[in-house]
């Protein structure tokens, strides 16, 4: 990726770890505490607002998705992400598409 300004190029380099799921993982997972569960229950107990969880599909090996935690209240964890521009999805209602989750903590 780079920009250009004028006659000048400037070029800046993405860190694996901010753009991949998994990089991102191996990279935390190495100074914080992590948890995977197929059960939203235990993470929703387990989690707290600053916290990443991560997703993955069905019939998929890797996880593909990180959320934010931006809230816990309710019983539930409200989320935040860029991909749909979501501010405060209930985790409850996330998609029966992702069967597994595992959980950075901050």
């Amino acid at each position: 990726m780079f920009k250009c300004y004028g006659a000048k190029v400037l070029y800046f380099k993405r860190s694996s770890s901010w753009v991949y799921v998994s990089d991102f993982y191996a990279f935390w997972s190495k100074t914080q505490s992590t948890k995977s569960s197929a059960s939203k229950s235990t993470l929703i107990s387990y989690e707290d607002e600053g916290d990443v969880i991560q997703f993955k599909k069905k019939h998929k090996t890797r996880y593909s998705h990180s959320m934010f935690v931006y809230e816990k209240s309710n019983g539930t964890l409200y989320l935040s992400g860029h991909t749909d521009n979501n501010l405060k999805r209930n985790f409850k209602n996330m998609s029966p598409d992702w069967i597994k989750y595992r959980v950075i903590k901050f």
